[in-house]
């Protein structure tokens, strides 16, 4: 019956959710979308890199730790407020507050117990609710993330001609797979401090052993893992054809997405 009754509330509410809290970028779990226009976008702009003189691009993908075992019920209510109506409410409280659990092990059943955090996993309405408490907690504010970061040694010099069109940013995410592309390491490195900290609040961790940063450059990709990025630490080196195009790491990075 649960399974029935998530397939029904995730069909109700997936239209007001796509049209008032999911992002384009968020590709999982989502009719027409797929991990390999994610790929293909990335190795698109990797090669503009190596093709073109004097143009850089940097990855960064982020993972998360455990992320739909750690996700606030009571913030993920609170969210749906704003675009559902009370009794979409009512049903979608029945899938996850005071969710109750029993173990079998060789044929017996164990003592029923409560969970009050996390998506209960199993059923249809689960991922939904995944990517909407996502889109959320990625949500961004005046002066936040989407803010254009100059680099240290042109912050005190307003004579400076840089503007905030001088940076190409862009964003893509697979249910708890985040990434970004862009052509200033700095910003990429503010991004990376500034997201971990709002993902944190909301109880969402980054695993930072998963962390990737790359970066795309004329005739050569290198590749970094786990390193600050303006400390120019990105070795050992690989070409393109090793990186993005051979099947092994085009499989691995579908995996992860």
């Amino acid at each position: 019956m649960r399974k029935i009754l998530a397939v029904c509330v995730a069909r109700r509410i997936r239209p007001s959710i796509d049209e008032h809290i999911l992002p384009i970028t968020q590709t999982a779990y989502t009719s027409g979308r797929c991990t390999a226009e994610l790929v293909f976008a990335f190795k698109v702009l990797a090669e503009k890199a190596i093709t073109s003189i004097g143009y850089t691009i940097n990855l960064l993908m982020l993972d998360m730790s455990k992320a739909f075992y750690t996700i606030q019920r009571g913030s993920l209510l609170t969210d749906l407020e704003q675009v559902l109506d009370n009794d979409e409410l009512h049903l979608i409280s029945l899938l996850i507050d005071n969710v109750s659990y029993t173990v079998k092990l060789e044929g017996k059943l164990g003592l029923p117990f409560n969970t009050n955090i996390g998506s209960p996993q199993g059923d249809s309405a689960s991922a939904l609710f995944f990517i909407t408490y996502l889109a959320n907690s990625m949500k961004s504010d005046d002066n936040d993330i989407d803010a254009v970061i100059l680099p240290s040694q042109l912050v005190d010099h307003d004579y400076s001609t840089t503007t905030t069109n001088s940076f190409f940013t862009v964003d893509q995410q697979y249910a708890d797979h985040i990434s970004w592309a862009s052509t200033g390491q700095h910003i990429l490195q503010d991004i990376e401090k500034r997201v971990s900290d709002k993902l944190a609040v909301r109880n969402l961790k980054i695993n930072c052993t998963k962390t990737e940063k790359l970066q795309s450059q004329e005739k050569e990709m290198t590749v970094g893992r786990n390193v600050n990025m303006l400390e120019a630490c990105w070795e050992p080196k690989k070409t393109l054809t090793e990186e993005l195009v051979s099947p092994t790491v085009l499989s691995t990075h579908c995996q992860a997405f």
